[in-house]
């Protein structure tokens, strides 16, 4: 963000550095380890951070995840989740056929979405979310309400842990491997 990197640990908290004069700035969000916050996106047209969170939301709601908003004018956190994923509507979203035991493995897939990775399609405004867990991405639309669950193909994206997009609004998902050589995989968003 302009001459700032910003880094987010799984504890919530934010470092700042900045590369003009080389200091870092720490700032703790309100957010703890039990929170688990692994995927940052910045939002330019409101000045903001979303920050996803693996682990439990600061409700404690054990059958949602969360995305929260940080303001970066204020260096503060909203504690109302930005995003709200329910489990019950993730299910939703799961397509249904004929096979009844393909349905329950996505259904299983569905309901342990837990957020690696955020980004916001810089055309449209819409949030795309990576789950490591089960190898599923989430399209949310403009009004944060899930759309759209993909289910990875968990061979070529076993464990996906990171999301963007280049200037031609192609999306690229990073994998770590599990075990064998990370990927980078390039989508054309048409």
């Amino acid at each position: 963000i302009d001459n700032q990197v910003v880094v987010l640990k799984s504890n919530g908290n934010l470092f700042f550095y900045n590369r003009k004069t080389t200091l870092t700035k720490e700032i703790k969000t309100g957010l703890h380890s039990r929170n688990d916050t692994e995927g940052l996106a910045y939002n330019p047209s409101k000045k903001e951070l979303l920050i996803a969170c693996k682990g439990q939301p600061l409700n404690n709601n054990k059958n949602s995840k969360a995305i929260y908003r940080f303001d970066l004018g204020h260096n503060k956190l909203t504690t109302e989740p930005y995003i709200d994923l329910r489990d019950s509507i993730l299910l939703t979203l799961v397509p249904k056929n004929n096979d009844n035991k393909q349905n329950k493995k996505l259904r299983q897939r569905a309901s342990n979405f837990s957020p690696s990775a955020i980004a916001l399609h810089p055309i449209n405004k819409t949030y795309y979310l990576l789950s490591a867990k089960g190898s599923t991405l989430l399209v949310c639309n403009i009004n944060r309400t899930p759309v759209q669950l993909v289910f990875l193909d968990s061979k070529l994206i076993p464990q996906p842990e990171g999301i963007t997009f280049d200037k031609d609004n192609n999306l690229y998902l990073a994998t770590e491997g599990q075990g064998s050589s990370g990927k980078i995989v390039r989508y054309d968003i048409l």
